[in-house]
């Protein structure tokens, strides 16, 4: 192919202005990008941890700790996690632990704040009645704790991996 250059009456100001423009979108899109980043890192700390400490974070406030009188625990093991691992890809684990805590934090959410999640590691899942609201007596934490551990039996039904060979587990 050929190449034909030539002279055309104002393209160099188009030029010039093409590039000031990319300049402009660069600088918009990086303060877009910031304000994302920012939103996105705020979601996350929202997600993670009681309102108040976020917001004291937030604020770039000292969080003072808190002393609880009386909370429960609820720690989930999945029996035969490390069996199951053994006989399915990563991807079908991840898969299948995504929609069991999906359905775990459903029930978390629908308590009304009366359990808050603490983390999950992987096949364990960590919850607390009690905290971070002071809003139960001592003997209703053990009670909140219990009534969520049948509900978790009860969301966890009908949630199975599929091994290598195609087989339920």
């Amino acid at each position: 192919g050929t190449l034909e250059v030539g002279y055309v009456d104002g393209a160099t100001k188009d030029v010039m202005f093409l590039q000031e423009e990319q300049q402009l979108l660069h600088a918009i899109a990086s303060q877009v990008g910031s304000c994302v980043s920012k939103f996105t890192r705020e979601q996350l700390v929202h997600s993670m941890l009681p309102p108040k400490v976020a917001l004291e974070l937030q604020l770039h406030q000292k969080v003072a700790p808190q002393t609880y009188e009386t909370v429960s625990i609820l720690f989930t093991d999945i029996v035969g996690f490390t069996v199951i691992s053994s006989k399915c890809s990563p991807d079908e684990i991840c898969n299948m632990l995504d929609r069991l805590y999906k359905r775990f934090d459903e029930v978390v959410i629908s308590s009304q704040k009366l359990l808050y999640k603490i983390e999950t590691i992987g096949d364990a899942y960590m919850v607390v009645s009690g905290l971070p609201q002071r809003n139960l007596p001592p003997a209703a934490t053990a009670l909140t704790a219990v009534v969520c551990g049948l509900a978790f039996i009860e969301a966890a039904k009908g949630i199975y991996a599929v091994g290598k060979d195609g087989e339920k587990i």
